[in-house]
């Protein structure tokens, strides 16, 4: 059993990536069309940082998941992350409050929610959203989240069938 989950991006993701690129776009013209009386090394400096910045988290974004016997793959443009089914004991769709998350290293929405984070009624964790609506258990948000939530649910039911 193998199935594909898309991560849309939501409206927090769009917004941001937007901005943040466009800030980027707009810096990168004004840091070249400013004379050559200032400093060359400066102006590679505020030229590439952000724009590399601005590529590797391009490349790092999620692109998908993928549930296959027990297993969990989280796979982004540039490499993927797994995670075994096995030890899971609870599946559930949390309602996250902005004002209580905590990033404690990660990315805070540009192209992706990907990272360490805290919540009160969570604890630690770790995080891979593109859609805050759509998060379930690891903190992911599967399109359509129903159908992942249900996949899973039978992987958890055979893991507690094992174990009795």
């Amino acid at each position: 059993m193998e199935k594909h989950f898309q991560a849309p991006w939501g409206l927090s993701v769009k917004l941001i990536s937007a901005s943040f690129t466009a800030a980027v776009v707009l810096g990168l013209w004004m840091t070249l069309s400013v004379p050559y009386q200032y400093n060359i090394a400066i102006k590679i400096i505020v030229a590439v940082l952000p724009t590399s910045l601005l590529l590797v988290l391009w490349l790092r974004r999620l692109k998908s998941y993928k549930i296959s016997e027990n297993r969990l793959i989280i796979n982004r443009v540039w490499g993927s992350k797994e995670y075994s089914l096995s030890e899971l004991t609870e599946l559930s769709k949390p309602h996250i409050h902005f004002t209580k998350l905590k990033k404690r290293l990660g990315n805070s929405g540009l192209f992706s929610f990907t990272g360490k984070f805290f919540y009160p009624k969570l604890g630690n964790f770790m995080c891979y959203v593109n859609d805050w609506d759509k998060a379930v258990f690891l903190m992911l948000s599967p399109d359509p989240e129903e159908e992942f939530m249900d996949l899973v649910s039978q992987i958890l039911d055979k893991n507690k069938k094992k174990d009795l």
